[in-house]
């Protein structure tokens, strides 16, 4: 399984992905950001060294554009469209450019806060729904949400993903 990450952070988010998938694609527009990652090795499962992952330093939006790479899941974990320089990842036409990227089956997942309000979650979702036949909003704590979004019903299809990789589930178990 392929996935795509937008977004690399401290790189705890992108590490989870990599050790879950086979291969792993994260984009980050800093390369500043990227040359930090050792510094969080004790957070980020040492994503530096896992041969799985290939961080690319390149703005998403022309990523999608250029590539002509299809992932089973496409992860979004920039800032919040409250924010201007990330606002242009959660538009009709960038839901567009990103579904292309994806396989038939795949989906997209991206993040929002209670911040941006009633009325600009709905404005989120319905921009979604103009791309993919099939969105859920997932609760996962006070004001937190994942948007999953994809053309097959959405659903969970791997209950013991954790299972694949050791050290993501006793983290999870440990820490979470």
């Amino acid at each position: 399984q392929e996935g795509l990450v937008l977004g690399l952070g401290a790189g705890s988010t992108a590490s989870a992905v990599g050790l879950l998938f086979d291969h792993t694609d994260v984009i980050e527009i800093n390369p500043v950001v990227r040359a930090n990652q050792a510094r969080m090795a004790k957070w980020n499962f040492d994503i530096e060294h896992n041969p799985k992952v290939n961080v690319i330093v390149d703005d998403a939006i022309h990523y999608a554009k250029s590539s002509s790479k299809q992932y089973d899941m496409i992860l979004n974990t920039v800032t919040s469209p409250l924010y201007f320089s990330s606002a242009k990842l959660y538009t009709k036409d960038f839901f567009s450019i990103i579904k292309r990227r994806l396989k038939n089956d795949g989906i997209y997942v991206t993040w929002m806060d209670s911040r941006i309000g009633s009325h600009g979650t709905e404005i989120v979702i319905n921009t979604l729904k103009q791309n993919f036949k099939h969105c859920a909003i997932l609760f996962i704590k006070s004001g937190y949400f994942l948007l999953i979004a994809s053309d097959e019903p959405v659903k969970l299809q791997h209950a013991n993903l954790a299972d694949r990789s050791a050290a993501l589930k006793n983290e999870l178990i440990g820490e979470h």
